[in-house]
């Protein structure tokens, strides 16, 4: 999940890259200039894919994440 700035941004950029819409957040992020500015909160679904590229051949992948309300 990641936020990118509503006007303008990176958005484009991860709606590319094929990462999902999941709502806006209004006036959340201060600008560099001053004022706010919405952010917009993305996410994607990751995949064998993905985990073979963070965890190549050879190199073994760490701990089992923790399970249940923690």
């Amino acid at each position: 999940m990641l936020a990118t700035a509503a006007d303008g941004g990176a958005s484009a950029l991860y709606e590319r890259l094929e990462f999902n819409l999941a709502g806006m957040l209004p006036g959340y992020a201060l600008k560099p200039h001053g004022g706010l500015a919405g952010a917009l909160i993305s996410w994607k679904q990751l995949g064998e894919k993905a985990e073979q590229a963070a965890f190549p051949p050879g190199v073994p992948p760490g701990p089992p994440l923790p399970q249940g309300n923690n």
